[in-house]
Order: C-alpha cells, then sequence, then structure tokens
C-alpha cells in the first residue's frame, strides 16, 4: 500500500515536472487574464529554484507599456510555499504619461495601483537586479526619460545609478531646459536613498522668475514605510532675475524632513551682487529655520551687504533733483543722493524676523533691524515691526523705526494701535538741511480705522527756494484723510498758510498768514477713481511787501480757484511804490476756465505806473496760460496822459497782444484817436521781468491831418497854436527803462504840411523834429523847420525857424527869418512855457523894407512912398488877450517920399488944412517914425511923425506955400481904429479855429497874391441931412489935442 502511494506520488510528480511549463503558463495566463492585463511572453525554462521568462510585451504589442526581453526569477522554499529570493530584469522598457496630476502605465495600473491593502508598505526582501532598464513617461509639461541600473538586497544592500533626463518642460508661462538628475540610489536597513545632482539648465517665466545654471546636490533618504523622508542638500546657481531684478549668483544649504504630515528644515541661502531698480546690494543671506504642519512658520536672520541705491533709484534721485532745481528740494535730494551712495559702499543689514500663515491670517514680526552706513552710523533702524493680514481685511501694520546718518534726514516714527482699535502712526523729521534750504516736519499723525481708512495731520515748515524765488518760515498744515473707496481728501476746513517771507522773482512778500477755504462740504485737494481736483477761495487777500526795492501793496476781493474749473478774482488792486507816489494796478475782474491749460477773460483793468506818465485804462481782453507761458489776445484800452495839462488827448487800442514766458513780456498794440478811428502810432513793448528792463518801439507810419483829424484831436498842446491842418506827419520813438530809471527819444517828419497860426495861414512846413525826452517832450538843441510862406496880412515866403523845447515844456525860439519886401522879417529869440497860463513875448524885427514895394505889395493903389524902414514890433500875450507892446518903425536917412491922393485931397477945407493934403499929394521926408500900440481885441494906435519935410515933385505952389515951407514943419498923425485882421489873427492864439483861410475869403489868390479891391460902387446922392453940422468935423481926430 505505501508502495503503490510512494510510486502515485512519483507519478504525480514526474508528470508535474514534465508538464511544469505547461501548467506555469496556465497559471501565469490565468492570473493575468484574472486582472484583465494583456500580455505576451515565452517561457524559456522552469526549473525547482529558477524560472526564466523572455520576451515579455505588457499592454497592446503595437504600443506596448512595457517590454522585458528576459525576466530570471531564483525560487527558495519557504513554508507553507515557495517565495521568489532574486530577480533580475534584463533591458526593461516601461512607458507612461502624466496627465491632468494623474500617473499612468497604461495596462500595468491595475497591477501598481490596483491594491486594496492599508498596510504600510515594506520593500520586499529579496535581491533584485537591473539592467539597462529605461523609462519614457510623457506629460503636460514635456517628456522625461528615465534609466536606471543596479543590484542587490531591496531591504538592505542594493545599489545602482539612476539618470533622469528632460530637454523641454513647460509650467504655464515657464519654461525649463535641460533638467537633469544623475545619482546613486541604494538601500540600507529598509531606508532607500539617493545622492547626487538635479541640474537645470534654464528657467524662464513670462514676467517672473528666471535662472540660469542652477544646480542641487541632493542627500535624501525615504522612510521604511515610505511616508516620511529627510535629506540635505547644496544650493548654487549662475544667475537668477525677477522682473526688473538680477542676482548675479545665488546658492545655499538645506536640510528639510516630513514626518507625520509635518515639514521642517534649516536653511542658510544666499543671493550675490544683486541689482535692482531701487536697490543694490554686494549680498543678501537669510538662516534659519522653517515649520509646516496646519500652518507655516519661518523664521529667519537676514544679513546683507553693501547695499546702496539702484539705477533706477539713483536715476529718479538725480531726476528729482533736477526737477526741482532751484527749488530748497533741489539741493536736499542732491545730498540725499550723494549720502546713499557714500554710505551704502561699505554698509550692513542685520535684522530677524518671524513669518506665520494659517489659512488667510499671515503675520510677520520683525523685533529687530538695523542698516549700518560705512561710517557706522545708523541709517536706518526698525524695532518691534509687526504686520498682518487677514483676508479681504486691510493689512495692518506696528512699530518704530527711525532713519539718521550723516547727510541724511533724521526721522522717527511710531506706529501702535489705538483707544479705539485704530492704527496710529506718529512721526516727525527734524530739520534737515542743505545749502540755504530747511525741511521740517514738526509732527504728523496718520490714523487707520477699523474700516482702512486714513486720517492724518500735521505741519510741514520750510525755508528756502522755490520756483521762481524764495520762502522764509513757510509753514504749512497737512490735514486729510484717504481711504479706497473715497480716495484722498486733503483740507476739508479752512487752512492757514503763513510765511515769515516769500520772495517770486523780484517780487518779496513780508510776514503774513493766509486762509484758504474749500467749498462747502468739500475739500480743497480731492484726488480718487474720477482724478483730482482742487477747489479753493477766500474773501479777500491783503499783502505786502516789495517788488525789487519798490514798496508793494495787494489788496483783492473774492478770490476762488478749481481746477479743474474755474477761476474767479474780483477788484485786485496793486500799488508799487511810496505810498505817496505809488504805481497802481487795479482789476475789476478775472475770469477763467481752468483745464489742460487755463484760459479766461479780464476786465476793468487800469494801470498807471508812476515812472512812465502814461495811463493804461478800462483794459479787458482774453487769456490764456499753457507750458508756462501766459498769453493776452484781443486787448483794448484807452492809453491816457496822466499830466494835467495832458500832452495828448487819449488813445484807444483793439486787438493788442501780450506774452508773458520765461520771463520776458512781449506785447503790440496799434494806438487809434478813438474819434477818427484813425491809426496814430503802433506800440511793440519787451520786458524783462527779472532785470526790470524793457523798452517800447513806437513806429508812426502816417498820420494824415484833414477834416477828420487835427492836431488838437491829439494834444492839447497845439490849441491855440495852429488849426486846420493839412498835411501827414511820420516818425519813430523809443522809450526804455530799467532800474536807474526812463529814457525816451524819437524823431517826426513832415514833407509838407499847412496849417492857420496865429499870425496868419501857413504853407508849406518841412523839416524833422528830433526828441532826446520824448515823454518829457525835450528836443534836442536847434532845430530847424523850412516856412514856404505865411501870410500875418501880407505874404511872407521862403524862411526857417529854429528853435528847441526845453525840460518842463518850455519852447524857446531860437530865431526866424524870411525875406520880406527888400529886406527881412526876423523872430527874435524867445522862451515861453507852453502849457503855463504866463505872459508870453514875442518881438518881430523888420529890416531894411522897402516901403515902394511895400505899398506894391499890399495893393494900395491911392497911396505911394518911398524909403527904407527898419524897426520892431513887440507882440504881448497873457490872460488878457494880446497887444502891441510899443512897436516902431524908422525910416533910414536921407528919408523919402509920401504920396496920398483920396477923397480929402480935393475937399474944401480950412487953409491949413487944405494946405496939409496938398503936401500929401507929394511929400518928401528926411525923417519919418511910426510908433504901434494897443489892444490886438480892441484898437489899435499908430502914431506917425514926419520931420525935415517938404512939398515933393509936382505939388502945387504959389507964394503962400514958398512962405510956409521955409518954416520947419512936423507931421504928426494918430490913427485910431479896429485891426480887426490883426484881432482875428491873434484872438486864434486861443481859438485858432476863429482863422479863416484868407483864400476862402478872397483876399489872396492860389499864388498867394493880394487880390485887388475892386471899384468902390457909385455914391448916392448927398442929401441936407447927410451933410455934417456946424460942431462935426471930417476927421475926429482934428479937434483931439495933438502931442
Amino acid at each position: 500500500m505505501a508502495a503503490a502511494l510512494a510510486l502515485l506520488v512519483v507519478a504525480g510528480l514526474s508528470w508535474a515536472w514534465l508538464s511544469r511549463e505547461r501548467l506555469a503558463a496556465d497559471f501565469i495566463t490565468g492570473q493575468l487574464d484574472r486582472l484583465g492585463v494583456q500580455a505576451r511572453y515565452t517561457i524559456e525554462s522552469i526549473g525547482p529554484r529558477e524560472q526564466v521568462l523572455s520576451h515579455i510585451v505588457i499592454g497592446d504589442p503595437a504600443r506596448p507599456d512595457l517590454t522585458i526581453e528576459r525576466l530570471e526569477v531564483e525560487i527558495e522554499p519557504r513554508w507553507p510555499l515557495v517565495g521568489i529570493s532574486a530577480i533580475r530584469a534584463v533591458r526593461p522598457r516601461l512607458y507612461g504619461s502624466y496627465r491632468n496630476g494623474k500617473l499612468s502605465f497604461g495596462a500595468l495600473d491595475k497591477l501598481l495601483f490596483g491594491g486594496t491593502s492599508k498596510e504600510p508598505f515594506r520593500l520586499p526582501d529579496m535581491d533584485a537586479g537591473v539592467e539597462d532598464a529605461r523609462a519614457l513617461i510623457e506629460s503636460d509639461y514635456g517628456p522625461v526619460g528615465i534609466k536606471l541600473q543596479g543590484a542587490g538586497n531591496l531591504r538592505s544592500g542594493f545599489k545602482g545609478i539612476v539618470a533622469a533626463n528632460a530637454p523641454q518642460l513647460a509650467y504655464g508661462t515657464c519654461r525649463a531646459q535641460r533638467a537633469t538628475l544623475y545619482g546613486a540610489i541604494g538601500v540600507d536597513n529598509v531606508q532607500p536613498g539617493f545622492t547626487g545632482p538635479l541640474r537645470l539648465g534654464a528657467l524662464a517665466c513670462d514676467g517672473g522668475p528666471a535662472l540660469q545654471g542652477a544646480g542641487l546636490q541632493l542627500d535624501a533618504t525615504l522612510d521604511r514605510d515610505f511616508r516620511g523622508f529627510e535629506g540635505s542638500g547644496g544650493l548654487t546657481g549662475d544667475a537668477l532675475a525677477w522682473g526688473g531684478n538680477r542676482a548675479a549668483g545665488f546658492g545655499g544649504t538645506g536640510r528639510v524632513a516630513w514626518r507625520k504630515g509635518a515639514l521642517t528644515a534649516q536653511y542658510d541661502l544666499a543671493l550675490e551682487r544683486i541689482a535692482t531698480p531701487q536697490l543694490a546690494l554686494a549680498r543678501l543671506g537669510l538662516k534659519g529655520s522653517a515649520r509646516m504642519r496646519q500652518g507655516l512658520e519661518v523664521q529667519a536672520d537676514v544679513a546683507g551687504a553693501g547695499i546702496r541705491p539702484g539705477p533706477g533709484l539713483d536715476r529718479a534721485l538725480g531726476g528729482y533733483a533736477r526737477a526741482a532745481s532751484g527749488t530748497l528740494l533741489g539741493p536736499m535730494l542732491a545730498q540725499i543722493r550723494t549720502a546713499l551712495a557714500r554710505e551704502g559702499r561699505g554698509s550692513a543689514l542685520s535684522a530677524n524676523l518671524t513669518l506665520r500663515r494659517t489659512g488667510k491670517t499671515m503675520s510677520l514680526v520683525m523685533p529687530e533691524g538695523r542698516l549700518r552706513g560705512s561710517g557706522g552710523d545708523t541709517l536706518l533702524a526698525v524695532s518691534n515691526l509687526q504686520l498682518s493680514e487677514a483676508g479681504a481685511a486691510p493689512p495692518r501694520f506696528a512699530g518704530n523705526f527711525s532713519t539718521g546718518g550723516t547727510g541724511l534726514p533724521r526721522i522717527a516714527g511710531r506706529m501702535e494701535r489705538g483707544a479705539k482699535g485704530e492704527l496710529l502712526l506718529r512721526m516727525r523729521m527734524a530739520e534737515y538741511r542743505a545749502g540755504r534750504g530747511t525741511l521740517e516736519l514738526p509732527e504728523l499723525v496718520v490714523a487707520q480705522g477699523t474700516g482702512g481708512k486714513l486720517g492724518f495731520a500735521g505741519r510741514v515748515r520750510a525755508s528756502g527756494a522755490i520756483p521762481g524765488g524764495e520762502a522764509r518760515g513757510l509753514t504749512l498744515p497737512i490735514q486729510g484723510s484717504w481711504s479706497s473707496a473715497a480716495g484722498l481728501a486733503l483740507w476739508n476746513r479752512c487752512t492757514a498758510v503763513a510765511f515769515d517771507r516769500l520772495t517770486l522773482s523780484s517780487l518779496a512778500l513780508d510776514r503774513r498768514s493766509l486762509t484758504l477755504c474749500p467749498p462747502t462740504g468739500g475739500a480743497i485737494l480731492r484726488s480718487d477713481a474720477g482724478g483730482t481736483r482742487i477747489a479753493a477761495g477766500a474773501p479777500s487777500l491783503e499783502l505786502s511787501g516789495h517788488l525789487g526795492e519798490t514798496p508793494l501793496r495787494l489788496a483783492t476781493g473774492p478770490v476762488g480757484l478749481a481746477w479743474p474749473g474755474n477761476l474767479v478774482a474780483r477788484n485786485i488792486e496793486v500799488g508799487l511804490g511810496a505810498t505817496d507816489a505809488p504805481s497802481q494796478f487795479r482789476i475789476a475782474a478775472i475770469d477763467a476756465k481752468i483745464a489742460s491749460q487755463i484760459a479766461g477773460h479780464f476786465s476793468g483793468t487800469d494801470v498807471l505806473l508812476y515812472a512812465v506818465p502814461l495811463d493804461v485804462l478800462g483794459a479787458q481782453g482774453n487769456w490764456r496760460f499753457a507750458d508756462g507761458r501766459l498769453e493776452l489776445t484781443g486787448g483794448a484800452f484807452t492809453l491816457q496822459d496822466r499830466t494835467r495839462p495832458g500832452r495828448f488827448e487819449p488813445l484807444a487800442a483793439r486787438d493788442a497782444t501780450l506774452t508773458l514766458a520765461d520771463n520776458r513780456i512781449v506785447a503790440h498794440a496799434d494806438l487809434r484817436n478813438p474819434k477818427s478811428d484813425r491809426l496814430v502810432t503802433t506800440a511793440d513793448i519787451a520786458h524783462d521781468l527779472g532785470s526790470g528792463t524793457g523798452h517800447a518801439d513806437l513806429a508812426v507810419p502816417g498820420i494824415l491831418f484833414d477834416g477828420t483829424l487835427q492836431p488838437n484831436m491829439l494834444t492839447g498842446l497845439a490849441l491855440g497854436v495852429v488849426a486846420d491842418v493839412k498835411g501827414t506827419v511820420t516818425g519813430t520813438g523809443r522809450i526804455d527803462w530799467n532800474a536807474q530809471g526812463v529814457t525816451s527819444h524819437g524823431s517826426f517828419t513832415t514833407d509838407k504840411l499847412d496849417f492857420a497860426a496865429a499870425f496868419g495861414p501857413v504853407e508849406g512846413v518841412a523839416g524833422t523834429i528830433r526828441f532826446t525826452d520824448l515823454l518829457g517832450l525835450v528836443t534836442a538843441p536847434d532845430q530847424r523847420i523850412t516856412i514856404q510862406s505865411f501870410n500875418p496880412g501880407i505874404a511872407v515866403d521862403s524862411g526857417a525857424l529854429r528853435y528847441q523845447i526845453e525840460p518842463g515844456y518850455r519852447m524857446v525860439v531860437l530865431g526866424g527869418s524870411w525875406p520880406f519886401v527888400g529886406g527881412t522879417l526876423e523872430l527874435q529869440p524867445t522862451a515861453t512855457v507852453l502849457t503855463a497860463p504866463e505872459e508870453r513875448r514875442f518881438t518881430i524885427r523888420l529890416t531894411g523894407v522897402d516901403a515902394a514895394q511895400f505899398i506894391a505889395r499890399m495893393g494900395l493903389a491911392n497911396l505911394s512912398a518911398t524909403g527904407i524902414f527898419d524897426g520892431t514890433v513887440p507882440l504881448v500875450f497873457d490872460q488878457n488877450g494880446g497887444r502891441i507892446d510899443n512897436g516902431t518903425l524908422t525910416a533910414r536917412p536921407p528919408g523919402g517920399n509920401i504920396a496920398y491922393v483920396g477923397a480929402l485931397t480935393y475937399e474944401d477945407m480950412s487953409p491949413m488944412a487944405n494946405y496939409a493934403f496938398a503936401m500929401l499929394k507929394s511929400l518928401d521926408y528926411r525923417a519919418m517914425e511910426i510908433s504901434l500900440g494897443g489892444s490886438l481885441s480892441g484898437e489899435i494906435v499908430t502914431h506917425v511923425r514926419f520931420d525935415g519935410i517938404r512939398q515933393g515933385a509936382g505939388t502945387s505952389k504959389n507964394i503962400l506955400t514958398r512962405q510956409i515951407a521955409k518954416l520947419p514943419i512936423r507931421f504928426n498923425v494918430n490913427i485910431r481904429a479896429p485891426f480887426y485882421q490883426l484881432i482875428g489873427n491873434l484872438k486864434s492864439m486861443y481859438d485858432p479855429a476863429y482863422v479863416r483861410d484868407p483864400k476862402a475869403l478872397g483876399l489872396i489868390d492860389a499864388n498867394g497874391r493880394i487880390v485887388q479891391n475892386p471899384a468902390p460902387p457909385p455914391l448916392p446922392a448927398v442929401k441936407p441931412e447927410d451933410l455934417p453940422q456946424a460942431d462935426d468935423t471930417i476927421q475926429r481926430p482934428e479937434s483931439e489935442p495933438m502931442p
């Protein structure tokens, strides 16, 4: 029985051995079918200790997931079954993928990830060998190739190498190149480990970090259950960049452990040669620890060296300094820039901080931080600094800080919680000085409410240069609020701005306080999502000071400003100079629209310059200010002479222009006579505000005098001097002014000017008058004009007049000379003040006047005379009128003859009368003297005295006349008569319009010759009642006492 049983066993074993390959194939096939794994393989051998399979293909043969060229399995008996003691795979090839966060190896997933055991994973106790194993994993980020080779017990003693290569990887906007891993792997005491470098050729992220030549030397060990690990590493890198920041190198060491869901780490990291737009550092290091479980906690000691301004900050400081050039901030910014560069070269930073984050809550605590400069001074110190944020709530900040160092501002501040939970920042800046400028922040308080709104209040004191000038003791309150919803609001109540002295160019204002008020319910400055707006007003302004060395006073009515919006100012009054002699500027209204440019209208403007006696009155027009340039256009005003009586009548301008740019004024105006609208002169003005120097160029293109425009419409000085003027005057003038005073000059020319003067009509006046003081009407010495003719009752031709006008409107006649009936007529030198109501004396000297030519020129047919006369005719004019004052004409020896044949010649009168008129038919005289005197507005008394007379040829003679002729005879003739023509001429001294043109009256012809009187009409028959009575005389003077 026993033998039979043994035989049966032997037979069964024999059959099993002989059928081992078929049984193994059926078993493997059954197991793979049960798992749903498609596989192909070849059984090379099945033995009690070793089994060999080859050409293993798992998955779709066309795209297999795993291929193994040869698989050797060693088996050892283990009760109650057998176990695998060793396995060796030759040239396995594994293909997988990582898509959407899931790792897959195709048909192998059921073998690898299908287990349901909750037992911790443990490496099997077996020997394993891998020869030339390779894998390719296709991922969303790029392909990764892996190679593995090694052998040894999987619980202790396995050693091998692993290499991985990813030529191109991409994640989001980041791209990595040449990522490799190479190192030794092994198992020691059931703990797998890896030692080797992880290298990355380059990494670049759009808008993010970028690095070059990074390497991490890893030494990592997994726990036995694969649920934890620990490791250390050394980091190196050639370059790191993020945004506009760069580090020329980086490196460090670290150690990390992960167990039971908690991460702990120690690190010592450093960045070398850091360059950012704001800062540059020679080195920045972080050393500390990190822990992460349910939150993150990082502790770090920060150490830096060579901290200095970066190129962006340095350029910004330089740009700000240049932009602020000419202000107190310019030297301060330049000084800060220099100090930061100097102190930064050898600076050192030290700080320690703790960062904690749990959920949405984050906090940063810095017990102390300090930046020291090259000289050892503390440039920045921070203590008890705390920063926290939770969700969408605004971040909260608390701590102390201070700044200092040689050449740098000294600022101290503290942030803390208030009694109501608000965050308070209190800071102050000691007086900071650079050059002549000082800046001080005595106090600034910033409060943050629980809703995140900020409120602040404080004061700024400053002294130093400001654009275009200088401020001393300027005090400006700071008061306002800010919130993310409402934006920035400054000065929501009336604010006083004070200064000790404020200088703008040559304007210096004395100590004053100005109160500016916001609109009702608003703030002076607001800035939010809608933009920045400014609105301020003052009920009035009152300032005083000096413009150069000149005292200045400024007073206004209401002033309002809104930007963008309107500018309104009313009743502006500016006084320049001493109070007893000021220059005055009065502006009734200024209005403007303020946007990208400022433009508006001004009206009711009067400019009264004390040094320039010309007043601009009622000016109005448009103005515009943009890009530092002020332009006035469409200007209209009246120019009026301030002196009394005025030297010229008011002139009107329209479409005048003015430009103020680069501290220089350029203006143009056409000045017209307002009644005739005739252009009188054009004025081009230039003025430098910095030096106070300027000039006005005047051009008279041609003033036409006719029935529309007369000189008395331009100047009252012409009244009583000339009238009915016809002709054209051209000329130029220039007015210059500077700190020393005002000068002016000019010249005016006429080629032909006709007019009526006090002594009669004048024609053909030509010449140039040159003024050395145009405003004062002072001429150069010895001016000369030519006069074609004038007619004081008898034509006088072709003469010249020399004159000059001296200061005080003193008209000095140097003399005038005209040829006159065989002799000369001269106006003797004299002087008179044109504007003064004084007695004026003119003396006419007659030399060598031929009586015959005079009578012929006069056309007196019933009178003839011979003889040469000399004499003078003094004329006096005062407030009572004009008169001849003892004029005298004297005949030259040996005398002459006079003959008169008139109505009385043939009258039968007394014997002596008949004798006298008979002698007048032809009378020889040795001496004759004519005396003139009397009022030009009344009777002129002419006294004629003949001496050494005798009858002339052609007179009748008898014994009586021959006897009488032996006696000495003197004729005294007195003539009283209204001198109508002279009255008219001289009255025109006070009213030239009274003078009528002798041509129009028919007294002279077109050539200036006297028109002969026509023959008188026949006399009517004489009636008895027409005859004189016995007591009447033919000539009333005969009955009067004779001299």
